[in-house]
């Protein structure tokens, strides 16, 4: 597996990311501990090194499978990343959100659960709007300094708060959001509008879940096999007819090219930016081989172009109005810029 720079943090990780939301069965979509450690034996030995978790995932069985085989490996080698933010606990309205208290609580707990003395990549899970930006800000570096985590950054969250705490971050002396993870697929292509050109203009990293759309893109549903898990069900829910028209693109080149489907969306993942790390899960160590494996299928330039064709996603705006042939017309007039 290749390794690329991690935006300007000076980390060096895998271009694909061990995704562990199905380590552990409480969710109805996971495996046990044992096709678990087969699942990151495997990962390593290929290469890999950026794992990807939460102390939500699967009721924090994800973070405590992972710390038993991080114990069984040299952990310096890994690059771990974990999240805070959504509810641990029912019976605890301060066991959710952006807050110095969930923040706190949940650092001590991640790092226990892991087994770990550092994590290398902390991430706010989602953005609740409850929190003061300085204050998320002034929390954060605080676990930077103490050395509990080395870098931090936003997951699912506007571009507009990760815009605003960088800046503040700069005049305060503090430390920065180093990195922003969202979804991204053929299928959910709207973060083109604002998030990806903010972190391209930035040399913001990006790691981005669900590159298969939670199994859409590998054509097995579309071809009429029964979803056998509750998250292949949901994603069923995404069979649209301009998703059908994805799938069913997909399934041509990739059977024109005599590659996987799963192959061919995860390279057209790849190709849209450097500085996009896809995270993949796997409910077994052959699942994960083949993902990994399409590293090294060969596809070509007009299959992905052909793909961002037929995927082009719906305007947002203020895209929307940009890009119209009239407005241009109005800003442009005779001439091409």
């Amino acid at each position: 597996m290749k390794y690329k720079n991690f935006g300007e943090t000076g980390l060096r990780v895998s271009e694909l990311s061990l995704g562990t939301m199905t380590f552990g069965e409480s969710w109805g979509f996971g495996v046990g501990e044992g096709e678990s450690k087969k699942i990151f034996s495997s990962y390593i030995d290929l290469g890999g090194n950026f794992i990807d978790t939460a102390n939500v995932y699967t009721d924090g069985e994800s973070e405590k499978m992972l710390g038993r085989f991080l114990s069984e490996v040299e952990r310096d080698r890994l690059v771990v990343s974990t999240k805070y933010s959504l509810l641990t606990d029912s019976e605890n309205i301060n066991a959710l959100g952006n807050g110095r208290k969930c923040l706190t609580n949940s650092i001590n707990r991640s790092l226990k659960q892991l087994g770990i003395e550092y994590i290398d990549i902390y991430w706010v899970h989602a953005w609740y709007g409850d929190t003061n930006i300085q204050e998320l800000l002034i929390s954060m570096d605080a676990l930077v300094r103490s050395g509990k985590v080395l870098y931090w950054g936003f997951s699912d969250t506007p571009s507009w708060v990760v815009s605003e705490a960088r800046a503040l971050s700069k005049i305060l002396g503090l430390s920065a959001p180093s990195a922003f993870q969202f979804e991204y697929s053929l299928v959910e292509r709207t973060v083109e509008t604002e998030i990806i050109p903010f972190c391209a203009t930035h040399n913001v990293p990006m790691t981005t879940w669900a590159p298969l759309s939670g199994g859409l893109l590998t054509g097995k549903h579309h071809l009429g096999t029964e979803p056998d898990t509750k998250r292949a069900a949901r994603a069923k829910l995404r069979s649209t007819e301009k998703n059908n028209s994805i799938v069913n693109k997909l399934l041509e080149l990739a059977s024109g090219l005599g590659c996987s489907p799963e192959a061919l969306a995860l390279r057209w993942v790849l190709s849209r930016n450097d500085q996009i790390f896809p995270i993949i899960g796997a409910r077994s160590s052959a699942q994960l081989l083949d993902n990994i494996a399409s590293l090294d299928q060969q596809v070509t330039q007009n299959a992905l172009n052909e793909l961002t064709t037929i995927s082009e996603p719906y305007g947002m705006f203020p895209a929307s109005f940009l890009s119209a042939e009239r407005t241009r017309q109005v800003m442009f007039g005779k001439y091409s810029i």
